[in-house]
């Protein structure tokens, strides 16, 4: 059985969520996200605590301010205040709200069978342009390889954690090995 234990802001030891069950469940009444209700309690419990690592994984470097130092803080969250991009002031036990909707609406997906921790894409940036002239027919391929890993993200939880990820990032982003 999965124990929650939630990150509140007071740093409390072995913390390996952002969001409880009761708060997650209210979360997914009021945006109408009926799936959510159809789980079991242990697997609602284990999908919030495998979206908030991801969280953390996924974003964590991209956090505005630095984590707040503790010996039992165990996520990236809290952290030393700072102002978020829409003014509002986040104090070092704050667990931002944008943070807690975004692991609730990646709980939803990781429950409903969405991988949320992107895996190493082998597809490669290729094209080929053919062209047939009677007899005569030529084939070009051109191949470029990528730098790194490319992960495309997800919009949703991009656009709902933009208030306090640092500035200018926008778009996908690139994992390397």
């Amino acid at each position: 059985m999965t124990t929650l234990i939630v990150e509140d802001g007071s740093k409390p030891a072995g913390a390996n969520t952002y969001v409880g069950l009761t708060e997650a469940d209210q979360y997914h009444v009021n945006y109408a996200n009926v799936d959510w209700a159809g789980y079991d309690t242990e697997s609602r419990n284990q999908a919030l605590v495998q979206a908030t690592r991801a969280v953390d994984l996924l974003y964590g470097a991209r956090y505005q301010s630095a984590i707040y130092p503790s010996t039992t803080q165990e996520l990236l969250f809290p952290r030393m205040w700072f102002e978020d991009l829409n003014g509002r002031i986040v104090t070092d036990t704050t667990i931002p709200k944008c943070l807690k909707n975004a692991v609730c609406e990646l709980a939803l997906m990781q429950i409903s069978g969405t991988d949320i921790l992107p895996q190493k894409s082998t597809v490669k940036n290729v094209k080929s342009k053919s062209v047939k002239a009677g007899e005569v027919a030529t084939s070009v391929e051109y191949f470029k390889a990528t730098d790194g890993e490319t992960y495309s993200g997800f919009n949703k939880i991009d656009i709902t954690l933009r208030p306090i990820l640092k500035a200018a990032e926008t778009g996908s982003w690139r994992l390397t090995a």
